[in-house]
C-alpha cells in the first residue's frame, strides 16, 4: 500500500490505495510463496496493518505482518530482518524482501543474508546490492524467478 501518514495507525487512514498492479502479483505468488508484511509502522501493530489491508480486499494474501512497533527494531537495524527470520524459521536464502525504499527494505535485508527486489518506481539512479530492480510491481514475478535461477 501507498504510505500517507506513517504517525497514525493505518487502520485509521482515511484513504488507502494498493500499489498498482499489486493484488494481480499477490495472486500470482501466493500459491507458491508465503508472504508477509515487513513494516517500520511505529504507530500500527500488526493487527492494525492487516485491518488495513482488510479495507483493500489484500489481507487473506499474507501470511503475516511484522512491525516496529511489534518488534521493536526498525529496519534497516539486523535485528528486525532476524526477528522476522526467527518468526518464519525461515533461512536469509530462503527468504526475498521486496521492498521499495533501497535504505532501509534494500540494504538492510542484504546486509542480513536476504535476496531483495527494490521496486525502484519512478526513480532512476543505480544502486548496487538489490539482487533484482523493478520499475512496476507487474515485473516481479519474473525478477522472483531471477533470483531463484541464482541459487
Amino acid at each position: 500500500m501507498r504510505e500517507f501518514d506513517a504517525s497514525t495507525k493505518a487502520v485509521v487512514w482515511p484513504h488507502l490505495e494498493v500499489m498498482p498492479n499489486v493484488e494481480k502479483v499477490l495472486h500470482t505468488l501466493y500459491a507458491d510463496f508465503i508472504l508477509c508484511i515487513a513494516s517500520n509502522a511505529s504507530a500500527s501493530h500488526a493487527g492494525d496493518v492487516k485491518q488495513a489491508l482488510e479495507r483493500v480486499n489484500i489481507a487473506h494474501y499474507f501470511y503475516e505482518c511484522f512491525t516496529f512497533a511489534d518488534i521493536g527494531f526498525s529496519k534497516p537495524d539486523r535485528r528486525f530482518f532476524q526477528s522476522i527470520l526467527k518468526s518464519l524459521d525461515k533461512s536469509p536464502e530462503e527468504c526475498v524482501m521486496v521492498g521499495d525504499d533501497y535504505f532501509n527494505d534494500i540494504s538492510g535485508a542484504k546486509r542480513s543474508g536476504i535476496h531483495t527486489v527494490w521496486y525502484r518506481g519512478s526513480h532512476s539512479e543505480a544502486q548496487p546490492y538489490a539482487d533484482a530492480v523493478i520499475a512496476d510491481m507487474a515485473e516481479l514475478p519474473s525478477a522472483i524467478k531471477q533470483i531463484e535461477k541464482m541459487l
